[in-house]
Order: structure tokens, then sequence, then C-alpha cells
């Protein structure tokens, strides 16, 4: 059964009042990496990293996973996370959306008494996430009230719109993908209009979104994170890609891998 929701009403945002919860989408099943939400980074899971970087953050109340494996609901508790009650399979399955998940998880505390104010959605598979983005990107948020979300991005430095292609599948040949922009009309990187990509490290949203039948909204502040923190796992080489960099911010001592925590695994879980 779908839950009720009201009607639709992008024009409105919840009040700055109540509680501020991370929320953890982590479901069992996966196409493309199998198991990628407890694959480990520097042996910790993904999904136990997600919940120590919100247990981290002091704009958090608490942090809530939301899973439909009882397994992973064990690893979440066994972190620090809140698991009170389990994903149903309807919102499980690869049909499911954010919305579909943010809408059962608040829906869920509001029936228990605990509406939530806004939601941090913290997804294990962008790992590299700091606390300070978390709080960051909640006090953005509580500062315009006008807003909907705050979402991270990454400026695109690689596969700029501009220089990608359609390629016509009958003959072969390429197209600009943007009509009228291509290496003639901007031949140098320097020319190229800055472009960005949400990244998924840390998106902040109020949760009269998903209860008004909306996520993000249309009134949306960019939280700009560097490359180097915005690896999105979602293939065996992205694992790799997020080793190496971890394995580059500890040997540069930018400080950044020393506020991405991690030496709490083995006393949060025995």
């Amino acid at each position: 059964m779908r839950i009720a929701r009201p009607a639709r009403d992008m024009g409105t945002t919840a009040p700055m009042t109540g509680q501020v919860v991370g929320l953890v989408p982590a479901r069992s099943g996966s196409r493309g990496l199998k198991n990628k939400n407890v694959r480990e980074l520097d042996g910790v899971p993904l999904l136990v990293r997600a919940v120590q970087s919100g247990l981290a953050a002091s704009s958090l109340d608490y942090v809530f996973v939301s899973t439909d494996s009882p397994d992973y609901a064990d690893l979440a508790r066994r972190a620090g996370a809140d698991v009170s009650f389990l994903r149903p399979a309807e919102f499980a399955g690869d049909a499911a959306t954010d919305l579909d998940v943010a809408r059962h998880v608040v829906s869920m505390l509001d029936a228990a008494g605990r509406p939530p104010a806004i939601i941090a959605w913290l997804r294990p598979t962008t790992p590299l996430r700091q606390p300070a983005d978390i709080d960051n990107a909640v006090a953005l948020l509580r500062s315009r009230p006008d807003l909907h979300s705050v979402r991270s991005i990454t400026k695109v430095t690689k596969g700029h719109p501009y220089w990608s292609k359609r390629r016509d599948q009958d003959t072969g040949m390429l197209t600009p993908y943007v009509d009228g922009c291509d290496e003639r009309t901007h031949p140098r990187r320097q020319v190229l209009p800055p472009v960005f990509r949400a990244n998924g490290v840390i998106d902040v949203f109020h949760a009269d979104n998903p209860r008004q039948d909306f996520l993000f909204g249309t009134r949306m502040l960019g939280y700009e994170v560097p490359e180097m923190r915005s690896v999105d796992i979602d293939a065996a080489v992205d694992l790799v890609m997020a080793e190496a960099c971890l394995r580059w911010l500890h040997e540069n001592g930018s400080g950044e891998a020393a506020a991405i925590p991690t030496a709490a695994y083995e006393m949060a879980v025995v």
C-alpha cells in the first residue's frame, strides 16, 4: 500500500524548528556492485562510514538507517544508528526512488511522534564525506528559509557537455551534444563555462518536502565539495578510486582525510 500524502505544493518550506535527522539509505540489493552498501573501504563497511559521519556531525540529533535487510540493520545499530523499523519490500526494489524512501521514513517517524524538521541524506556510496560537510549544509539550509534544499556539487572537469557528443545509432556519426557548442566554438578548457554535477556527498532538505511529494525541489543551493572527496561508488572501479583518493588525502596531510571518521569502527561494532 502506498503512503497517503498531501497535495504537492513546492511553494512552501518547513519551519526551522524540530529535529535534524541524518538518513542513511541502504537497501540490500544492487545491480551494479553486489552488496555495495556494506563493501569495505580501508577496512570499514560503507554503511558504517555513513553512520559515523552523521554521528560526528554536531548539527544532527540522530542518525537513522533505512534498510530492508535485518543484517544491515544489525550492523547499523552496532555502529550507533537508529533502526527502529525496516524498509518494506515495495520501497527496496530497483524501481523505488529516493522520494519513496524519504516519504516512508518521514511518515513512520511522524506516526511515532518523532516528526523531523530537516533530513540530511547520507549515502553510503559517497564515503569521503566529512562531518563538516553535513554541518555546513545544514547551516546553509537553516540560514535560507526560501530554500527547498542544499545539495553538494563538484565542478565538472572532464566530460563537459560542450565537448560531449551524440552518436547516431544507424550511421555512427557524431554531432555536438549541445547544438552549436563544441571544440570549434570552445577550443580550450579555459573558455568552457563552469558546469557542476550533484555528487551525492551530502543533500539536506526540509522534511516537509517528502510530506508534500517532492524531494529536493526547485530552489536548490549548491555546496561545493572537492573532486577528491566526491567519489560515488557504483562499480568495482569506483571502490578502487575511493581507496586511492583516501590514501592520497592521508599521504598529503591535507587534514581532509583526518576528518573522515574511521577509527571508532572496531569499538562500535564489537
